[in-house]
């Protein structure tokens, strides 16, 4: 069976889940859109347990989302890069269950499947965690 394979419906870009986004990333992310790093930081960002968070509007929409596209799509955060394949996902079934429920892409994979995909061997257990130790 094949592995994942995203659908861009832009499922995964609803909720509150905290994008986090370190200083290279807000740079990276400013610079695409054509703004400075304050402009993004005021109109896009808030700022959340030692970083800085990707803003959330009506029903929990990304406010990086228009439509079903990623703004930042070429230079989007890590933890947008390597959904699914989260910590909880490869680990534990249930969790993988419920995040097969929530994702087209996902909906013919089982969980063996999902975990032999997996483009990281061992993602960061908290990716608020991994990027406050690349703070510089």
């Amino acid at each position: 069976m094949a592995g994942f394979k995203c659908q861009r419906c832009a499922g995964c870009c609803y909720g509150r889940g905290g994008i986090w986004l370190n200083r290279a990333g807000r740079r990276q992310a400013a610079g695409h859109l054509g703004m400075t790093v304050g402009e993004f930081t005021d109109s896009c960002l808030t700022w959340e347990s030692g970083l800085w968070s990707v803003g959330v509007g009506a029903a929990g929409r990304c406010l990086l989302l228009s439509g079903s596209r990623c703004l930042i799509q070429p230079v989007k955060p890590l933890m947008c890069r390597v959904w699914p394949f989260f910590d909880g996902p490869l680990h534990d079934e249930a969790t993988f269950r419920e995040a097969r429920a929530a994702c087209p892409g996902l909906a013919l994979l089982d969980w063996a499947d999902f975990k032999r995909s997996a483009p990281l061997k061992k993602p960061p257990r908290s990716f608020r965690i991994f990027l406050l130790g690349q703070r510089g």
